[in-house]
């Protein structure tokens, strides 16, 4: 089926292409066998369009949205790209995660018409009408695009709206004025439901078994029970996991099986999203970043850093600027909070190295050890470090600055201040025995999902208690204010630690940024700190 005109859908099509990207995103998500697209979609599988974006909102915010777009393009082909991409490859957020489902609310786009607007100057405000047509603007080095519903989201007009597909491109704002910009519109199809409506008729089993299991009654407008959402917020309390954390059956499965996972490599998971894949384009990237940072000679004693761990465009520039201006010695054990919900609660990363597509860094196996028998709570779990990003992206950064560096990697999912101090102790007993004092690395982005002036506020805010040097303020001021500030449990034990090793005594702010500044989203906002502790 081919476009000849703008198509028109049934209510029966929407349904079949909602549920299908729906599939093919848990599949995703669950690591299960993927749905067959091209029967799920029928006819509508073949159909010619521009292409198709999947997002995410979560409490109303946005949580990931991806696209693919190739005119012209079989609809099946598009749906699957777009889907796959918005699970697990939007370099502003963590990949989505099973327990989130019940939260999620899923928006579809399929779009088609992508047109050249002959207008120039003023007349193209005339040609774009709000609520009809997405935009994209591109010159030689430059392109965004934005789709229909961003300006009827945000109450723009015409205008506005052409200067906030400027700012995504990452050009001045009166840019689509200019001839040297093309200007493009095109039409689109909104799909919008709760991520797990009409869950009973999904084509991945393991959804509606997962769901089933804690009889979930599948109404058509997925009201979940209140005894399903107190299970999925505690944990089936008939099934707790070994660390006691309360994760549901399939996580228990899966932790009980960790030990008998052989390998001796913590694989790349998040290569060619959060950052290129290859080492050339590592290597790229990375002399860029040095070459924009700060006079690293001689570099200082540091007891620990607190650097970003988004996507390199958002935040890579940041955390080099960090590691350059510190002595990295053979050791460093990175702190990271836990953004998956599966596998220990605390856990250090097993493996013999750490592998991010351009090379690998040997673990230091012995302290692994020293930490796995010595401090109550902590795991040798693969499981929990599988597909976290916190670690990963900051391992190409660490092997430029130091390659025979060997690295410890930590996870920790929250946890009381009383068991966190404790933690700290055993900790400082650990590392006084060591050689040499290891770097300890608080891997954290600061304040999530808010506008930028908000972001700026509570950032702020966090970061002059951080610079009181207490860790029992940073963590009221974060909880008080509710800054969703991810590390605030790896830098409260990591400040504890440092505090009972003599080695908490001063901080240097090394800078202060936010997502905006890459992206131009000035709504959904992403903070990021680097600090020097010595």
């Amino acid at each position: 089926m081919n476009l000849s005109k703008p198509p028109v859908f049934s209510s029966e099509s929407k349904d079949r292409i909602f549920k299908a990207a729906r599939d093919q995103v848990a599949a995703t998500v669950l690591r299960v066998a993927e749905p067959d697209m091209a029967r799920s979609l029928g006819e509508l599988a073949s159909l010619s369009v521009l292409g198709a974006f999947v997002s995410f909102k979560k409490k109303k915010k946005l949580r990931s949205c991806m696209g693919y777009l190739h005119e012209p393009i079989p609809l099946a082909v598009a749906l699957k790209e777009a889907a796959v991409s918005a699970a697990k490859e939007d370099p502003r957020f963590y990949p989505i995660w099973k327990e989130e489902f019940v939260e999620l609310d899923m928006e579809v786009w399929v779009l088609w018409g992508m047109e050249t607007v002959a207008e120039q100057g003023e007349a193209r405000i005339g040609a774009i009408e709000i609520g009809k047509h997405g935009i994209q603007i591109q010159d030689q080095n430059h392109r965004g695009l934005l789709l229909p519903g961003v300006a009827t989201d945000y109450n723009m007009d015409q205008r506005t709206f052409l200067e906030a597909v400027c700012q995504k491109a990452g050009l001045p704002n009166d840019a689509w004025k200019t001839n040297k910009t093309r200007l493009s519109r095109f039409e689109g199809l909104p799909i919008l439901h709760h991520f797990l409506w009409h869950v009973s008729e999904s084509s991945v089993p393991a959804l509606v078994s997962e769901f089933n299991d804690f009889g979930m009654e599948n109404k058509p407008d997925c009201q979940l029970s209140e005894k399903y959402f107190q299970l999925k917020k505690s944990g089936n309390p008939d099934q707790k996991s070994q660390s006691g954390s309360g994760f549901d059956k399939t996580t228990v499965s899966e932790l009980n099986n960790t030990d008998k996972i052989p390998g001796t490599v913590r694989q790349a998971a998040v290569a060619g999203m959060f950052y290129p894949a290859s080492a050339q384009e590592q290597k790229k990237m990375l002399d860029a970043m040095l070459e924009k940072s700060p006079n690293c000679q001689p570099p200082v004693e540091a007891s620990a850093v607190l650097v970003p761990h988004a996507g390199w465009i958002y935040s890579g520039q940041l955390a080099m600027d960090v590691l350059c201006q510190v002595r990295i010695p053979e050791t460093v054990v990175i702190f990271c909070p836990k953004h998956r919900g599966v596998g220990s609660r605390w856990a250090v990363a097993p493996q013999q190295y750490w592998d991010f597509g351009g090379g690998q860094l040997e673990n230091n196996t012995e302290l692994v050890e020293e930490v796995i028998h010595g401090i109550p709570g902590f795991r040798g779990d693969e499981v929990s470090h599988r597909q976290e990003h916190a670690i990963e992206v900051l391992l190409p950064l660490i092997a430029r600055l130091a390659p025979q560096t060997r690295v410890v990697g930590v996870v920790l999912g929250g946890g009381t201040l009383e068991d966190l101090r404790e933690a700290a102790d055993s900790w400082a007993k650990i590392l006084r025995r060591q050689k040499s004092q290891p770097l300890l690395i608080i891997s954290s982005d600061m304040n999530h999902f808010e506008s930028e002036k908000r972001t700026q506020e509570l950032d702020s805010l966090a970061m002059e208690a951080l610079e009181t040097l207490d860790p029992d303020r940073l963590y009221k001021t974060v909880m008080e204010n509710k800054i969703s500030m991810c590390g605030i449990h790896p830098a409260f034990l990591v400040m504890n630690i440092l505090k009972k090793l003599g080695r908490l005594n001063s901080v240097k702010r090394v800078g202060h940024t936010t997502s905006a500044v890459s992206s131009g989203d000035l709504n959904h906002v992403v903070g990021y700190a680097g600090y020097i502790f010595q």
